[in-house]
């Protein structure tokens, strides 16, 4: 993601050094799932990626989103007045594009 889309979230955070990986992660976590739920950007740079983190989790989140059913979500997308689906890379690997077009 490059800094223009970075910009677009509302909460960004940048870890700096490995050291910083846990806190700033709880962190977003819990900003992301507190009051009204919403996305929060955290950039980790390749040299931290690769690097070892040693940090034991001091809290654990479970995220559970209710299912919507077939019929619901084709009802949702019938009456929306510009209606969207975003899927990921494994819909065109599974080769299932008419899939979810039907």
């Amino acid at each position: 993601m490059n800094e223009t889309s970075a910009l677009s979230f509302p909460i960004t955070f940048r870890i700096n050094n490995p050291e910083e990986v846990g806190d700033v992660l709880m962190k977003a976590f819990s900003i992301a799932l507190s009051g009204k739920p919403g996305p929060v950007y955290v950039e980790i740079p390749l040299d931290i990626v690769d690097s070892h983190v040693g940090y034991a989790a001091k809290q654990q989140y479970n995220i559970e989103r209710p299912l919507a059913s077939d019929e619901e979500v084709a009802d949702l997308l019938a009456e929306a007045e510009y209606p969207v689906i975003l899927v990921g890379r494994g819909v065109r690997i599974a080769n299932a594009e008419k899939l979810v077009i039907k």
